[in-house]
């Protein structure tokens, strides 16, 4: 079944990654992507809180049967409406620029826009003609910040329950705070990109996230654990909201679904190594100590994509 739902599930994300390209004009990208992220967060706290009422309330199998509808039903939703977004008419290559940015960011979006649309005449490839060696460095630097953030990830709710025995009422409390750190980030998303850049705020929240599994390591009490879910839903805000910005910058134009599949290659790869590997190195090295080692990757990936990316 896993590997079923994967086959139109890759397709779907390469796909919305080209076609956020296309239907967004690049001045407005940082502002859709941070309006975005934090419908993401108000809509995940509500469904997390619909889901635990309706398994709460309902018998094992049926409240089950229940989640997984809903969860059915939104992502048909999703996709139908996918189908209806399409670019938007520039003509002359007029079309405003948000209100907030500054004259000069203005003016480099203007160039840079104009630029895509001259590359948009020449036919697009999904299979790419030569990924540029910008992109394989790039593509590279985001492989080695996926691994150590999913080398965390199966470790989180077994560090949670076994070693700091958190109530799951701490745990959808510590959850809901992440996600409205995220939205509120996300709020201011678009400010901080025109002042620093899609790249540098990548960076920088890749910096800010490894400081999440290091606070859990040591998240003792209730109000460490609180402090960790802000820092970490103001750091994945950054991240989630910038980093798709920052690979269409790095991607041709010309060839977008080619580099893009070639990213979402080695995404898949980090998750299969990170996912496989974080329990392992739980197993030998023990819980805490696993989660230090996941902290400090985070953290030379977010430097390493500071000074190389």
């Amino acid at each position: 079944i896993v590997l079923v739902m994967n086959v139109p599930g890759t397709a779907l994300t390469v796909g919305f990654n080209a076609l956020f390209g296309e239907a967004v004009p690049i001045q407005w990208r940082g502002y859709v992507a941070g309006l975005r992220n934090a419908f993401y967060s108000i809509f995940t706290i509500v469904s997390t809180l619909a889901c635990g009422w309706v398994l709460s309330s309902m018998s094992f199998r049926t409240g089950y049967q229940m989640v997984f509808a809903m969860g059915f039903v939104g992502a048909a939703l999703s996709s139908l409406n996918l189908w209806f977004i399409r670019p938007l008419p520039q003509p002359n290559g007029a079309l405003a620029a948000p209100p907030f940015l500054s004259e000069e960011a203005k003016d480099q979006e203007q160039k840079r826009r104009m630029a895509v649309r001259a590359g948009r005449l020449i036919p697009i490839h999904i299979r790419p003609k030569g990924i540029t060696s910008e992109f394989n460095r790039v593509a590279a630097l985001f492989f080695l910040f996926h691994l150590f953030q999913y080398l965390a990830i199966p470790l989180f709710p077994l560090y949670m329950v076994n070693t700091l025995l958190f109530s799951d009422e701490v745990i959808s409390l510590g959850t809901g705070v992440f996600y409205l750190a995220m939205f509120l980030g996300s709020l201011r998303l678009m400010q901080m990109c025109d002042r620093l850049g899609y790249q540098k705020v990548t960076a920088l929240g890749a910096i800010l996230l490894a400081a999440y599994p290091a606070l859990l390591q040591i998240s003792y009490s209730g109000w460490v654990f609180m402090l960790a879910s802000i820092v970490g839903g103001l750091a994945w805000g950054m991240v989630n909201g910038a980093m798709l910005n920052y690979l269409l910058e790095r991607a041709p134009a010309d060839d977008r679904p080619g580099h893009l599949a070639w990213y979402n290659l080695a995404l898949n790869v980090a998750i299969l190594l990170g996912s496989f590997g974080g329990p392992l190195l739980a197993q030998g090295v023990g819980l805490p100590a696993a989660l230090l080692i996941a902290a400090a990757g985070r953290l030379l990936a977010g430097i390493s994509m500071l000074r190389w990316g």
